[in-house]
């Protein structure tokens, strides 16, 4: 508290913009994680092409996973997408954060060609969004 400010009011905004920017940056890293999850696996590339990013863009990522199983390749798939979203920084001032995948069948994946993901990925994505961003804004005391 100072003169200008008796009870306190900027820290507190101060205070509430940052738990906001917390709640918000790990709500996106969950729905990341869930469409890594939620992406079906057959040679892996779908799933480690699942980016996270504040537009859509960028090439993709080629790496090959070679693995004796589906559900080796699937994690390896899952760690790279994880890996590559690590690197991504939040920016609490960008108007959107964008999951993405540019492989070119990614679409036909969403529009129900998989029996891996029927349903597709982003549109049970778009479903949780709600209940992730209100758990994460409750563990930061917003709710």
């Amino acid at each position: 508290m100072t003169p200008r400010d008796p009870f306190g009011l900027a820290a507190l905004a101060v205070d509430l913009e940052k738990r906001l920017h917390a709640a918000l940056e790990a709500a996106v890293r969950r729905l990341h994680a869930r469409a890594v999850e939620l992406t079906p696996v057959d040679s892996g590339h779908l799933r480690a092409n699942v980016s996270l990013g504040h537009a859509a863009g960028g090439g993709e990522d080629d790496t090959v996973f070679d693995g004796a199983s589906r559900q080796a390749r699937a994690e390896a798939a899952a760690r790279r997408a994880i890996e590559r979203a690590d690197a991504f920084r939040f920016d609490p001032k960008a108007n959107e954060v964008v999951i993405y995948n540019n492989v070119p069948y990614a679409a036909d994946i969403e529009h129900g060609s998989s029996r891996q993901a029927p349903a597709g990925v982003l549109a049970v994505l778009t479903a949780e969004w709600p209940r992730i961003l209100a758990e994460e804004a409750k563990k930061a005391g917003l709710s």
